[in-house]
């Protein structure tokens, strides 16, 4: 070889070597430099040889990690700071800060999620930020909170007697994946549901797949040679995008007298020509328009999909196991119905509104189990939160609902008990706890927008089947020893539930 060539690009190579160590360098001095608490983290390698052997059973042995944190506050890394650097938090206090207190600097979820779920999620609802957010979530909100949406409403009937007791059904811990899904949306019954369910599935898992790697050059290599789960995850968004753009067409033909759901009053306000329609003017062209829109109602589907029959299928397990609480949601749903306690008609809202039992019992439920068990942010700037916790601008800040249902601090001694009676006072009424408490469904202004509709759907369901069935589970539940459950996007029985 040329000796004046290897003069030339013996020098540059020395020198892009030096840049690359003084940057990784810097990156590790970032995450080193600050008094947080770090628990089993190794100076050069951080938590990923923790991370990589607990990380089948990552939200307990996060539980107890927060829990022996001082403050119930952490910092976690990865390799010289690569990949990952930030902190994570049981802290009530510090879960106020972050979504309340200071949420301008914490209203990115940051390029480590809109990076896994962009390609599914594009600029929907889950992802986006400032104006656009606040004015489609303003139009959601009113659509949410929509009587026209619910079942039919009637007026509550008078108190009486409990009805005898019904007569047991049987359930097994194992996969059912023909349950159907409380965010169903139409598509004539020809087998196109099933398909795009369990394409939106396997999408969803494969995108929060992308969160657990280590680095993103790996899933992001996959993309571009288009192999693996990354052909996968290609595939089944495109099976997605046209049954939901199909969806989307259906409803656009149909007129208000015809159809009165959600995604028809939603896509009418998005649609609005006159000067008033703040969102649609947001949007240069209809193209931009039924993209966006798209790509809300995927987020809908996945706001609304899995979380409220996650929680149910805990609550029915809970059930089981605790006879005395059964008994009780039992008496409560049926007492309602008086001596009507036979008619088969659905539960309305009023009815549902005077069920406090029910409503501590699935509280109660997603305190054990959250149908989201982590949720994360980005910080904006540099920060510190109220326990003295250094926050770095571009570090993720979590906050885990899961870990904070379990905090002795917070709930007591029996935290890890299943106990409805703690939400209600002394008269038997539902008391519920600040957001930044119980942050299942968050808190702050990014507040889940469909929490008083997941509770009606919940409710309903259950006091339906309650009011109908003895729930009992195969092999048998016992309080002390709860079924294993899969960390995903939602916090699923592993298994579920299904009838034998």
């Amino acid at each position: 070889m040329d000796s004046s060539y290897l003069h030339l690009v013996l020098p540059a190579a020395a020198a892009a070597v030096g840049v690359a160590v003084v940057l990784l360098l810097s990156l590790w001095r970032r995450c080193q430099t600050t008094s947080n608490h770090r628990p089993q983290a190794n100076p050069i390698l951080g938590n990923l040889v923790a991370f990589l052997a607990n990380g089948h059973r990552f939200l307990d042995w996060s539980t107890g990690l927060l829990a022996a944190a001082p403050a119930s506050t952490m910092q976690v890394h990865g390799p010289l700071g690569l990949g990952y650097c930030g902190v994570a938090t049981a802290s009530p206090d510090a879960v106020e800060h972050m979504l309340r207190a200071s949420f301008h600097n914490y209203v990115d979820k940051g390029d480590r999620v809109r990076d896994a779920f962009a390609d599914l999620l594009g600029d929907g609802l889950f992802l986006t930020n400032g104006r656009l957010y606040m004015e489609a979530a303003a139009e959601a909100r009113v659509v949410l909170l929509l009587p026209a949406l619910a079942p039919p409403l009637r007026r509550p009937r008078r108190l009486g007697p409990a009805a005898p007791p019904p007569p047991a059904r049987r359930v097994r811990r194992g996969r059912d994946d023909s349950s159907p899904s409380s965010s169903r949306l139409e598509a004539g019954g020809d087998g196109r549901d099933d398909a795009f369910f369990a394409a939106f599935d396997d999408a969803v898992d494969i995108s929060f797949g992308r969160i657990l790697h280590p680095t993103t050059l790996v899933w992001k290599a996959m993309k571009l040679l288009d192999v693996g789960s990354e052909r996968r995850l290609r595939q089944a968004i495109g099976v997605v995008d046209e049954y939901v753009t199909a969806i989307m067409e259906s409803k656009q033909r149909c007129s208000d007298e015809e159809e009165s759901n959600l995604l028809s009053r939603f896509t009418a306000a998005m649609m609005e020509e006159d000067g008033g329609n703040e969102l649609g003017a947001m949007f240069d062209s209809p193209e931009a328009k039924r993209r966006f829109l798209r790509d809300t109602v995927k987020t809908f589907v996945l706001a609304g999909k899995d979380t409220t029959s996650s929680a149910l299928t805990w609550l029915f397990w809970f059930l089981a196991a605790n006879p005395e609480c059964e008994r009780r949601v039992y008496e409560e749903v049926t007492a309602l119905r008086g001596d009507t306690a036979g008619d088969e008609r659905d539960d309305g809202y009023e009815e549902l509104k005077q069920m406090h039992y029910l409503h501590a019992a699935i509280t109660e439920t997603m305190r054990l189990y959250p149908p989201v068990p982590l949720a994360s942010r980005v910080a904006a700037a540099d920060d510190v939160l109220p326990d003295g916790t250094v926050v770095r601008a571009g570090w993720f800040a979590d906050y885990s609902s899961y870990a904070m249902g379990r905090m002795p601090q917070l709930w007591g001694r029996d935290c890890g008990e299943f106990r409805p009676e703690r939400w209600l006072d002394g008269g038997g009424k539902f008391v519920a706890v600040d957001a930044a408490r119980y942050p299942v469904f968050h808190a702050g202004p990014r507040s889940c927008l469909g929490k008083e509709m997941a509770y009606v759907q919940m409710k309903a369901v259950a006091a339906a089947v309650v009011r109908r069935f003895s729930v009992e589970v195969v092999p048998a539940a016992t309080a002390n020893a709860p079924p294993p459950h899969e960390t995903a996007v939602t916090l699923r029985m592993k298994g579920g539930l299904r009838e034998v």
